[in-house]
């Protein structure tokens, strides 16, 4: 494990994680590398702390609370890195936070349209969303323990 996963979960939960759940990368790039990325990240984005959460989950050595709660940020980078606006940037369009659309007739940030308004567009009924592997997850998390 490298040295900034060592004490990721030292605090619990983490602080200031905001950087964590994204990466900019300019949509200028069209195929960038492994030292591209890099650059881009510096150690703190969802590509590194990704790797880092998944590292924890995987030592054993880490208590179950730690590495149930490494898989919980695993999920959720996973989600993160299906967000375009959380992988792209675009002009320093602050992953869609600069840009304002309208949807209704109505002003909003693109992010917080993509993350809510559009989605319940899809489906807006919150028990449409719910999982149906949820029941299983609960029963093989009493397992793990």
């Amino acid at each position: 494990m490298s040295a900034p996963c060592q004490n990721v979960f030292a605090v619990s939960p983490p602080k200031n994680t905001g950087t964590w759940h994204f990466i900019n990368i300019p949509i200028t790039f069209d195929s960038p590398g492994d030292s591209d990325i890099a650059a881009i990240c510096k150690n703190s984005c969802v590509i590194d702390k990704n790797q880092c959460v998944r590292a924890v989950l995987a030592d054993k050595s880490q208590s179950n609370a730690v590495r149930l709660q490494a898989l919980n940020f695993v999920v959720h980078f996973i989600g993160d890195v299906h967000q375009p606006l959380y992988t792209a940037i675009r002009d320093n369009d602050a992953g869609g936070n600069a840009e304002d659309v309208r949807i209704d007739g109505k002003r909003i940030v693109l992010h917080h349209a993509w993350d809510e308004p559009l989605v319940s567009e899809i489906n807006s009924d919150p028990q449409g969303w719910r999982p149906t592997w949820l029941p299983r997850s609960r029963l093989l998390r009493t397992e793990w323990r």
